[in-house]
């Protein structure tokens, strides 16, 4: 298990009308018991996409429960495309000696004994 605790000064809450602007934002002061990791921000939303008539057509999809098939795969596609081609993602590979392994194709069906 994992545990630390995060130490910061105390922030004024404001509501989200009067969110604090960048010059108002108090910056972390100590951190304590924190494990020694780097992290890594990946940005997956369409505005991602390089294609842009990818991105297009999908940020004019509806939100709805009823969705054209073709519009339903290309939106479960778009997640694996955008962290693919995150360069974040990929600095995250090359430091950690990771790479991508495609799922191995099914093993041929065994001919029938009959």
């Amino acid at each position: 298990m994992l545990t630390a605790l995060w130490m910061v000064k105390t922030i004024p809450v404001k509501t989200a009308a009067t969110m604090a602007t960048p010059s108002e934002r108090t910056p972390m002061t100590s951190v304590k018991n924190a494990p020694n990791t780097d992290i890594y921000a990946v940005d997956v939303s369409f505005a991602a996409l390089k294609d842009p008539a990818e991105r297009e057509y999908l940020n004019q999809l509806p939100t709805s429960f009823v969705l054209p098939d073709e519009a339903v795969d290309r939106l479960r596609a778009a997640p694996k495309k955008i962290i693919l081609d995150s360069p974040d993602f990929n600095q995250l590979l090359r430091e950690a000696g990771a790479h991508i392994v495609e799922k191995p194709a099914a093993p041929p069906a065994a001919p029938s004994t009959q």
